[in-house]
């Protein structure tokens, strides 16, 4: 049953208030608290904080009058703010030394509150007095007349970006040390919630030039839509197993029904199908008889990917594509943290244990190799009908959405140039970094024919030392564990299963290891190497590639170590150099973890993130791609 006029309204009504208000609400706590020198200002900047509060409260109840006259009230009080910094006395200090930074970054706390409630107005006024902005970013697929608006938001979103763009500016022009720890922190706070913000609201105006294009304004369009498995490792995230047809019309969005790429014909790849020389040099002995279509995304760049599936599918499926998007499990989970269950052919699935129950569980209720590829469609499939067309919280649909793209969980191209710029604008398109001094990229590819990187781990540890001519020298340390048993579990997931290598056991992992490093020099590689295949060097975009096989048996773990240089890491001439360091890897069903440590050239010091350290040392989880940027300084002095 479709929902009522008066409950699509709201909805309509909740979404760009929601996307704008719950960054402005968060900005302006950053903002305020921790102010606490000068107290007029300071009450102000309370007060504002408290009128961003009531705005977004406002929001959630679709009152937009409400929330355009909270606006208002915290812009009044950052004027105030303004006013009492303005006084003589204050103004007096700020060319001075530590007191000088201290109300510099005051002020600049206060104008960025101003400013910020001004733009949140700019978007009440937009929803408040023209005709049809409320329809728009609805993501409604049942009742497209949102795509024709959402055009619309351009320019008042552009406005917006804008303004955040120069608020960045100035806050990167007041940073120093000041003589108030809560000033200094309240403006690093600020400073770092803008400079994410303000991307985030680039992308937004790039997605409002790009939705209408995307989803067939123009014309239908069609999507080869494929579902990843990443318990069996490719160079995107997991071996793609299922495929359906999308058809965007108008905003309106159908599926084919998913199904197993099996019976898909072989050997397609030739130098008319292949995306480039390079290409077809690196992964044509992959992507030959039955690995036409298992190994079909080997490579990490997903535009190389598409652009073959894209030059295959006429022989392969019958028609063209206009483009290809590919989701995995990990989607699936995020898509049902916003739905809640989804009953489904393969029983219901639950945002708590869908991995599990998709990978893992689900397979064993099928005879045949064929339908456990198709299952994984299966749940996609269902899954993103739901999260499509499910009456739930605009805002609950767009965060998912970034959150699937932002760790490469969906992967989306077309075949249009000018469509892929902007998907490559918005980090949406999955294309491999350029390469650069400090990246550090790891992709496996399985080599069992099984499901076995269920049981896997990876972790990354690297080590930068930083030489006073401007190189640098690293060592990338990659262990890869396997806690796959020898019993109890299905060939199909601990093998053995891939004839052509009998020295593989039940429970043993073989992995095509990849370091993509950017554009370094090799010093050495030293690996276990017990099939004695030794390291292979090769290159793709650009990028250095040394490639070892790594055979870890199972509960055991093995260490493969590369020793690296990059010639031009940081420029010595350079008054304030800095050096960055970028992480990426390919999604892997369980967390690929890390530890990362960059020490200064002789004769300099470091700074991590205002903070100076003798060496800068990051660990976690890693994200598909994240950069680490530390700042030489003079040694301290004495």
């Amino acid at each position: 049953m479709s929902a009522s006029p008066s409950r699509r309204r709201a909805r309509r009504r909740a979404v760009i208030v929601a996307v704008a208000f719950a960054i402005l609400a968060i900005l302006a706590v950053a903002a305020a608290i921790g102010y606490r020198g000068l107290t007029e200002a300071r009450d102000e900047l309370t007060a504002a904080r408290d009128d961003f509060q009531a705005a977004a409260n406002a929001v959630q109840a679709a009152d937009i009058a409400g929330a355009d006259r909270a606006l208002t009230e915290a812009r009044t009080h950052a004027e105030a703010a303004l006013d009492a910094l303005a006084v003589l006395p204050i103004q007096a200090t700020q060319p001075l030394p530590y007191v000088g930074t201290t109300t510099r970054k005051a002020v600049a706390v206060a104008q960025a509150t101003e400013r910020i409630a001004a733009s949140g107005t700019q978007i009440t006024d937009l929803l408040l007095n023209q005709d049809g902005a409320l329809d728009a970013l609805t993501l409604d697929t049942t009742d497209p007349a949102w795509l024709a608006t959402v055009s619309q938001l351009s320019e008042p979103i552009s406005q917006v970006s804008r303004t955040l763009s120069d608020v960045q500016d100035s806050l990167e022009a007041t940073q120093g040390q000041s003589l108030s720890a809560a000033v200094d922190q309240a403006h690093t706070t600020l400073a770092e919630e803008v400079t994410e913000v303000a991307g985030l609201a680039q992308a937004a105006v790039t997605l409002t030039d790009l939705l209408p294009e995307l989803l067939g304004a123009d014309e239908p369009l069609e999507y080869y839509v494929g579902a990843q498995n990443p318990a069996e490792a490719r160079g995107t995230g997991g071996i793609i197993g299922a495929y359906a047809v999308l058809t965007a019309d108008a905003g309106a969005l159908t599926f084919t029904p998913f199904q197993s790429v099996s019976p898909l014909p072989d050997d397609l790849l030739d130098s008319t199908t292949a995306p480039s020389t390079e290409y077809l040099d690196r992964y044509e002995g992959f992507l030959t008889g039955q690995g036409t279509w298992s190994n079909i995304n080997a490579s990490p760049d997903f535009p190389s990917v598409a652009r073959t599936i894209e030059a295959f599918a006429p022989a392969a499926i019958g028609q063209s594509v206009d483009g290809v998007i590919v989701l995995d499990p990990a989607a699936l989970q995020i898509m049902l943290d916003a739905t809640g269950p989804v009953q489904t052919d393969i029983g219901l699935l639950a945002p708590d244990t869908v991995i599990n129950q998709v990978v893992r569980e689900a397979p064993e209720t099928f005879t045949n190799q064929q339908d456990r590829k198709a299952e994984v469609g299966i749940a996609a499939g269902s899954v993103l009908r739901a999260f499509l067309t499910t009456d739930i919280d605009p805002l609950t649909r767009l965060s998912a959405l970034a959150e699937m793209v932002r760790d490469g969980h969906l992967l989306i191209h077309s075949a249009d140039p000018d469509i892929q710029a902007q998907l490559d604008s918005v980090g949406a398109s999955g294309r491999l970094p350029e390469p650069a001094a400090g990246f550090v990229g790891v992709v496996g590819f399985n080599l069992n024919e099984a499901h076995i990187d269920f049981f896997a781990t990876r972790h990354q540890s690297v080590e930068i030392f930083l030489n006073p001519d401007g190189s640098a020298t690293a060592t990338v340390d990659v262990t890869l564990g396997n806690r796959a048993p020898t019993e109890g579990v299905p060939a199909y997931f601990i093998g053995p299963n891939n004839e052509a290598n009998p020295r593989l056991a039940v429970g043993d992992n073989a992995t095509y290891l990849s370091l993509y490093c950017g554009t370094c020099q090799v010093l050495d590689t030293r690996t276990a190497d017990d099939w004695g295949y030794g390291a292979a060097f090769d290159g793709e975009l650009g990028h250095t590639i040394i490639s070892t096989i790594e055979h870890v048996e199972s509960m055991a773990e093995q260490t493969v170590s590369f020793n690296l240089q990059w010639p031009d890491a940081w420029d010595p001439g350079d008054p304030t150099p800095t050096f960055d360091t970028q992480m990426w890897h390919q999604p892997t069903i369980n967390p690929t973890t890390f530890d990362l440590r960059i020490n200064p050239p002789a004769g300099l010091g470091m700074v991590q993130e205002g903070t100076p350290v003798r060496a800068a040392t990051w660990d976690g989880r890693i994200t598909r791609t994240t950069t680490y940027e530390v700042e030489l300084i003079p040694p301290p002095s004495g």
